[in-house]
């Protein structure tokens, strides 16, 4: 690894379909990923951003493991200001991480939480589900031992104030095309 080098990165965005897959991040420079969170959020800030850009043309970013994203504060303010400007830009943004805590434990985490029509909430512990209903006062006792007790492809999702308890299957075709993956 190398810094003050040319990047081999196309962050020009220009396909329908870019992904910045961070898990190959090398053994031994794991203290590195809020860096490299920070340079793939700021590129699709930029992109989103641009005046000439194509707006017609819908832009969906997805920050996975959310959490460690946010060590970076800047990259976590940028995030911060993705959730409540990204309708205005033409981008959907879905924030992930295991952890509810990594949304309701600090202020930016639940500026991006609060700009979030829906929230999706699959397994999780005892202690995190019932912390995520203090945090979420639509969710009943029902809703956190769903919560609790769920399965795979088992989840709770919150609307705006409507909560619905939801169990997804494949279809055939998703099976299909994801045997062996």
């Amino acid at each position: 690894m190398s810094f003050n080098g040319i990047t081999t990165v196309d962050w020009s965005i220009a396909d329908d379909v870019v992904c910045f897959d961070l898990s190959d991040i090398q053994r031994g420079a794991e203290e590195l990923l809020p860096f490299y969170y920070s340079q793939v959020i700021g590129a699709v800030y930029r992109f989103v951003r641009d005046p000439l850009r194509d707006r017609t043309r819908r832009t969906l970013l997805i920050i996975d493991e959310y959490g460690i994203a946010a060590r970076v504060r800047t990259t976590e303010q940028l995030a911060v200001t993705l959730a409540k400007t990204a309708r205005k830009f033409g981008l959907g943004l879905i924030v992930v991480d295991q952890s509810p805590g990594t949304f309701y434990n600090s202020a930016a985490g639940r500026e991006i939480i609060d700009n979030a029509r829906l929230k999706i909430i699959f397994h999780l512990d005892d202690d995190p589900a019932h912390e995520l209903a203090q945090s979420l006062s639509v969710l009943t006792p029902e809703h956190v031992r769903f919560i609790i007790d769920a399965q795979q492809g088992y989840y709770v999702a919150v609307l705006d104030k409507n909560v619905v308890t939801v169990v997804a299957e494949p279809t055939r075709l998703e099976l299909e095309a994801l045997s062996g993956s």
